[in-house]
């Protein structure tokens, strides 16, 4: 286990994986930031106010660039977002099935839903809604994302299974800028201010294999299912952002809406 500046570098893939992830839960439980690995880089989890103010300033990043919100499960999504019979389908096919043996079953997706009021009050304190929310005239948007990374996502399992705690996360590499895959691409301010480091290189390789620096993606495709002015929930799928499995993605959306917009670059 090395250290780099008084903290703990972790590295996933052994025996000792649960107790790894055991050691980021107890850091982001005290308003703590990390670094832990998904299917497409790294990325900055934690889970209030705190934390979030944190991630944005060791990015620099503005805060009117909300985090995305890491869900364990469809069922989580729709417990605290507005969907549609049509949206869930989408999520539970991207889901798949035993992911633990074939990763490749599944499918990283990030949706763009509005907040179930009552839950958004129930789960998230407001000191955290402007970090990772987009207020609209009458809701509050979210991008809603499943399937990123099982090592991430045992961190979030943790939070909301043993603390009714929601994972909040960006990607861990200064704005506008990739981390290329790799933990030495996140940048020496991020990694020197955080407060626990989980390293898994060889697990984010395996994800895109063939991939090089140039080729591969840094991203996940993101949909958006709100209206742009009133943020409310449509059954128009437009795909505002292309990455990791992008094709996958968009066989998806045409088996279950029939069509959808290819709108990447544009913001909802």
């Amino acid at each position: 286990m090395l250290m780099m500046m008084d903290k703990q570098v972790l590295h996933w893939g052994g025996v000792d994986n649960g107790n790894m992830i055991k050691k980021v839960v107890d850091r982001l439980w005290t308003s703590g930031v990390a670094v832990t690995p998904t299917r497409v880089g790294y990325i900055m989890p934690c889970i209030d106010a705190i934390g979030l103010d944190r991630m944005f300033a060791l990015k620099g990043r503005a805060k009117s660039k909300p985090g995305v919100v890491l869900a364990i499960s469809p069922e989580h999504v729709f417990m605290l977002a507005q969907t549609s019979d049509k949206i869930r389908q989408l999520y539970e096919r991207c889901y798949g099935e035993y992911q633990e043996l074939d990763e490749t079953k599944s499918v990283l997706l990030g949706c763009i839903l509005p907040w179930h009021p009552r839950a958004l009050s129930a789960y998230v304190k407001e000191d955290c809604w402007p970090m990772m929310s987009d207020r609209k005239p009458f809701v509050r948007t979210s991008c809603f994302v499943i399937r990123y990374g099982i090592p991430s996502e045992a961190v979030a399992h943790n939070l909301w299974a043993q603390h009714g705690k929601l994972t909040f996360a960006s990607s861990a590499n200064p704005s506008k800028q990739g981390n290329r895959g790799e933990l030495s691409g996140v940048g020496p301010k991020i990694l020197d201010g955080v407060d626990v480091i989980l390293e898994a290189d060889a697990y984010v390789k395996k994800q895109q294999p063939t991939a090089t620096a140039e080729t591969r993606w840094e991203q996940g495709v993101m949909v958006s299912f709100v209206d742009k002015v009133t943020g409310f929930l449509t059954d128009t799928p437009r795909i505002i952002r292309h990455g990791h499995q992008l094709e996958q993605v968009k066989d998806h959306l045409t088996a279950v809406f029939g069509w959808y917009e290819d709108c990447h670059g544009d913001y909802y």
